[in-house]
């Protein structure tokens, strides 16, 4: 089953999409797009799915 369009994943995968390949972005990145949760949930499946990656900083 496909997302609504003004879905906060919907949203979020359009921003994605409209930035160059290597773009670097954290949750904050999509604020205005809906809820902390919603962006956190939204993240979430599209890792899941494969769409994005999640890098991991580490300062060592």
């Amino acid at each position: 089953m496909g997302k609504h369009a003004d879905s906060t994943d919907s949203k979020i995968l359009r921003r994605i999409q409209a930035c160059k390949r290597g773009w670097v972005f954290t949750p904050d990145s999509f604020t205005d797009l809906g809820t902390r949760r919603a962006v956190d949930l939204a993240l979430m499946r599209h890792r899941d799915s494969g769409l994005i990656r999640h890098l991991v900083w580490c300062n060592v």
